[in-house]
């Protein structure tokens, strides 16, 4: 387009126009290609087993359904033939595994059906669980238990299968598992989550072992960052990723930031949308907003989401020398500067000097006689 226009007129900037008539065509925004994807986020390594779990559902496969559970800090998976994917059945298997290994501190999971229901949420907030649903249609942001469904399907595919196997295979797989060192941690998930191997006698365990989980995801986003973080504003508009209707893009404004990649999106009246930084384009067509809420300034979020306060003025103070030996003159004003108005010391009579002359040798004769 640039080279066909340039070939007819040319004027100062005449590819900027261009590419701002591109981006202002309704048409073409609402069909443009998904965003680039942005440079990997890691989730924060918990430093204690059983801290942050990581849910999500296989299947159906080999005629059943899965539940996949992750510990974050370990590795250590539990997976749990399920009858049905109900809120119901899903709180009893994990009512029973929190039985076994505890209450974790928080959950992640998608926005399945069975995650979102008032009794999930009911079951949770009674533990003292914090629930993290992931953005929609994004499985990426739960990859820990999203890998672990394709190893899981992938060993399970490799062994004959039949009805009285199926658990027999599945025993023989989790335990290989647990006692395989994996490859961002370097220790098995039995070392990290029980202290101890399973029925082996390596000792993997190694130190300083955070700061090499730490290298393995720097070095992991490394690899996998094609693309600059992008950020977004308040109010700015932008091109929304359509799940549901004909138009693959919506125009639409940013109303909030919920997390470091997550923002609000406002597509219409009383419409709002949440959608993960890699379904959002930025845009300038023109949205009319109307509807009467205005979305207030939020304070702009770090990566942790934590709201960056201003930096504090500091004033230094000047220098004072302290003496040693203080003079007694400045001892006695101060001690009369803190009583006040009373006097806690005689007054004192100021006299002339004597000096030595004739007028001194008769004063003193004088003295003598009398």
């Amino acid at each position: 387009m640039k080279s066909l226009a340039r070939s007819y007129i040319w004027w100062p900037k005449i590819d900027k126009d261009i590419e701002h008539l591109a981006k202002s065509c309704p048409g073409c925004q609402l069909q443009q290609n998904e965003a680039g994807k942005v440079p990997l986020h890691p989730w924060e390594w918990p430093t204690t087993p059983w801290q942050r779990i990581h849910l999500d559902f296989a299947g159906p496969f080999l005629g059943r359904m899965f539940l996949i559970i992750v510990d974050a800090h370990s590795k250590w998976p539990e997976v749990e033939i399920m009858p049905s994917t109900t809120s119901t059945q899903t709180i009893d298997r994990l009512r029973t595994i929190f039985a076994r290994y505890g209450v974790p501190a928080q959950v992640v999971t998608d926005n399945g059906p069975q995650f979102t229901s008032a009794e999930f949420q009911l079951f949770l907030k009674t533990n003292g669980i914090k629930h993290i649903t992931t953005a929609p249609f994004h499985p990426a942001t739960n990859g820990q238990a999203e890998r672990f469904v394709q190893s899981f399907k992938h060993a399970m595919k490799c062994e004959k299968q039949s009805a009285s196997q199926l658990k027999t295979n599945m025993a023989k797989f989790l335990l290989a598992y647990r006692n395989t060192p994996h490859s961002t941690t370097g220790e098995s998930p039995s070392v990290l989550f029980l202290g101890r191997p399973l029925r082996t006698r390596l000792d993997l365990v190694k130190p300083d072992l955070q700061r090499k989980v730490m290298n393995r995801q720097i070095d992991q986003a490394g690899r996998k960052g094609h693309s600059p973080t992008r950020q977004l504003s308040i109010g700015q508009t932008v091109m929304a990723r359509n799940y549901s209707g004909k138009d693959k893009w919506l125009p639409g404004i940013v109303r909030a930031q919920t997390g470091p990649l997550s923002y609000e999106i406002k597509v219409g009246p009383n419409r709002i949308w949440r959608r993960h930084i890699d379904q959002l384009r930025a845009s300038s067509v023109k949205v009319n907003d109307q509807s009467d809420d205005t979305a207030e300034p939020h304070p702009e979020l770090g990566e942790t989401g934590q709201n960056i306060a201003p930096a504090e003025e500091i004033i230094a103070e000047p220098d004072i020398e302290l003496a040693t030996n203080p003079p007694v003159v400045q001892q006695q004003e101060a001690g009369r500067a803190t009583t006040g108005s009373e006097q806690r010391y005689p007054t004192r009579s100021h006299q002339p000097p004597e000096r030595w002359g004739l007028n001194c040798l008769i004063r003193k004769l004088l003295k003598k006689t009398t």
